[in-house]
């Protein structure tokens, strides 16, 4: 292969200043400016230069072969052109340059542009760069996770697409349905969701008609995923803008044809039946406790076995549920206004009664708090909970729920407790002991009296309805765990939103489609990883509590550290780094909890597996080859705000 490595001229930078002007009535004119404080001899080398790059080029590039991603054909200046959309880009941005003409400066710069034995790079030596490729896979998200439900039909076409800031992307359409479609395109580029795509059905060899077409289809993105037979390439998810009735006929005019459907159809439900399987399981086994409220009267309590702990926490010796008093009164007005509070508690027996105080930071001025936490957490029965309200909005309800009405919210409750660093509430002691402030916090109001249990494991009218609502609240990012030969690795992610920071964080900057563990990488999270995944492991979740510190060593480079609260010999050592990473960058501290899966072949049921089991069957025994793989499910949640309080 020859070597693409570019001339340099000794006036390189003369040189790119007056191309624009040559063969211009004002090129001597900058010519005799821009050289005036040369040497004598360096107008003729600059010229000859610049007349030797504008000179037409009698070859063409044919670049198949010699890159890692698609090529096209391209009529420019009377020569075939074979380009990837790289090349093309740089092209259109140099075009104004070189007057639209092919030239050997032309040639020369594009051929620059490929990286000498590319084809050579294209699998990676884990080992060789430090990577940890099993922490990294694609993510779902809960609330926007396009799933078009009408029919879908095969689309294998070129297609050209131009994304917001002007670049051509030639792709290649894959399925088409009314309100959507997919595409394969080069990963090289960085899409984003919720970006605008203006799409042509169709791809010109000529360059000159790709600024003049104007029957373009706006799509926006609304899923990025991995495409199975490249790396190099990524799938779009693109949904309709609006309604496109060339489309819709197209569709129309398909639907007759009843076979047609059904094979057409077998791929994009087989993708939903996936992320919808995988979701379920998350909704009944996640280790969150869901309370449903009638204003602040709890009417119904979702219950697993990964979140039974909270519930029993808050039962006494009758089986009487005190959860009314972290939702009522103060608390529910508390909940309202900022939608999550964190909870400190404990339970005690005083004449053979129960009583829980439990208290939250925002009733509390510093020092009744530090009390409160000096009272509390030397008790074996200390707990931290951080609970979530949200509103069950009425046009909710209307999709959702057709036998429970009465409904207005939804709560929370993660258990946050970390025992390691109970001694770290006890740091900053008070000389003074009055408790007569504290004392309220042990007053029980019962409200709820008839508290309806929803078990995941029983079938009910109830628990039907509800479970559609268990996502809705959920902010940590959730990820399963799958052993394959022996070897672990992270299957998918599942998130709220991207824009969440833990997901800023997690995000791979190799490949934006994927998450990736490796971002928050300790070995005491890996060796929980691998504990998990044993047969003989604990039925119930396990946690870890990472602080990371991202640090802005220059103005476009960070450095990140994770830290664990035992790699620090003291409490100030862990004060002290939090504040070092607040004031020099950033801070955030996550709580890893991960359980081992279990039974997860029972979610992959209902009437759209049995339809599957016709159309696409060799899918299904596969997707069940995945599923009994999966051994653990992890979730990461944002414990910040109580670390900050917890070493202000």
């Amino acid at each position: 292969m020859k070597n693409n490595k570019r001339n340099t001229h000794q006036y390189t930078q003369q040189v790119n200043q007056l191309l624009p002007y040559f063969n211009t009535d004002m090129f001597e004119e900058h010519l005799i400016e821009t050289t005036s404080t040369l040497p004598s001899s360096a107008k003729l080398s600059i010229k000859m230069e610049i007349k030797r790059l504008s000179e037409p080029c009698d070859k063409g590039i044919d670049l198949r072969g010699r890159v890692i991603d698609e090529c096209r054909k391209y009529i420019i200046d009377g020569k075939t052109l074979w380009m990837n959309d790289t090349c093309l880009n740089y092209f259109m941005s140099r075009e104004p340059i070189y007057k639209s003409r092919f030239t050997q400066g032309l040639k020369e710069e594009i051929l620059s542009l490929i990286k000498p034995n590319e084809l050579s790079h294209l699998v990676d030596d884990p080992i060789k760069n430090n990577e940890k490729p099993w922490l990294r896979a694609s993510f779902f998200e809960y609330q926007n996770s396009f799933v078009r439900k009408e029919s879908r039909y095969k689309l294998v076409s070129a297609i050209t697409a131009v994304n917001q800031s002007g670049k051509i992307l030639h792709a290649t359409s894959l399925d088409i349905s009314k309100s959507g479609l997919k595409i394969k395109v080069s990963s090289k580029y960085d899409y984003q969701l919720d970006d605008i795509l203006q799409i042509y059905f169709f791809s010109s060899p000529n360059i000159n008609e790709l600024s003049k077409i104007d029957n373009a289809y706006a799509y926006r993105v609304v899923r990025i995923g991995e495409y199975s037979h490249s790396k190099n390439y990524i799938s779009l998810g693109l949904a309709a803008v609006d309604d496109y009735s060339v489309v819709i006929n197209s569709i129309n005019k398909k639907n007759s044809d009843p076979q047609n459907k059904l094979i057409e159809e077998s791929g994009g439900k087989m993708n939903s039946l996936k992320m919808n399987t995988l979701q379920s399981y998350i909704s009944k086994n996640n280790s969150s406790l869901t309370l449903f409220l009638n204003n602040d009267i709890i009417q119904y309590v979702y219950l697993n076995h990964n979140n039974s702990q909270i519930w029993h926490y808050w039962l006494d010796d009758n089986s009487t549920s005190y959860l009314d008093q972290i939702i009522s009164g103060k608390k529910h007005e508390l909940l309202i206004k900022h939608k999550e509070i964190n909870i400190y508690c404990f339970s005690y027996y005083d004449v053979e009664r129960k009583y829980y105080f439990c208290v939250t930071d925002k009733e509390l001025i510093e020092d009744d708090l530090l009390l409160a936490w000096q009272l509390s957490a030397p008790h074996d029965t200390w707990r931290i909970f951080k609970v979530r309200l949200k509103e069950i909005k009425e046009n909710t309800k209307k999709i959702h729920v057709k036998n429970i009405n009465s409904i207005s919210h939804m709560v929370t409750i993660d258990d946050i407790t970390n025992t390691s660093t109970k001694d770290d509430y006890l740091f900053n002691q008070l000389s003074h002991k009055n408790t007569e402030n504290l004392n309220k916090y042990t007053i029980f109001e019962r409200k709820s009296r008839q508290i309806k249990v929803i078990k995941s494991n029983e079938t009910s009218v109830e628990g039907d309805e509800l479970v559609n609502f268990l996502l809705e609240n959920k902010k940590s990012t959730s990820y399963f765990l799958s052993k394959e030969k022996g070897r672990i690795s992270v299957y998918t992610f599942f998130i709220s939103q991207l824009t969440d920071f833990i997901n800023h964080i997690l995000i791979d900057k190799r490949k934006a489609v994927n998450l990736t563990l490796e971002a928050i990488y300790h070995e005491e999270l890996i060796a929980l990883l691998k504990q998990t995944c044993r047969k003989e492991t604990t039925q119930y979740p396990q946690y870890i509590e990472l602080y990371i510190g991202i640090f802005q060593v220059t103005r476009k480079k960070t450095k990140t550290l994770v830290k664990q609260p035992s790699d620090f010999a003291s409490y100030q050592e862990r004060r002290e780094f939090i504040h070092n990473a607040r004031t020099l960058g950033q801070f955030i501290a996550l709580r890893n909890q991960i359980m081992p899966v279990r039974d997860i072949l029972d979610s992959l049921q209902g009437p759209e597996v049995t339809a599957l089991l016709v159309s696409a069957s060799n899918k299904i025994r596969d997707f069940e080859q995945e599923l009994s793989n999966l051994v653990g499910l992890g979730e990461i949640s944002d414990i910040t705000d109580e670390v900050l309080l917890r070493y202000k």
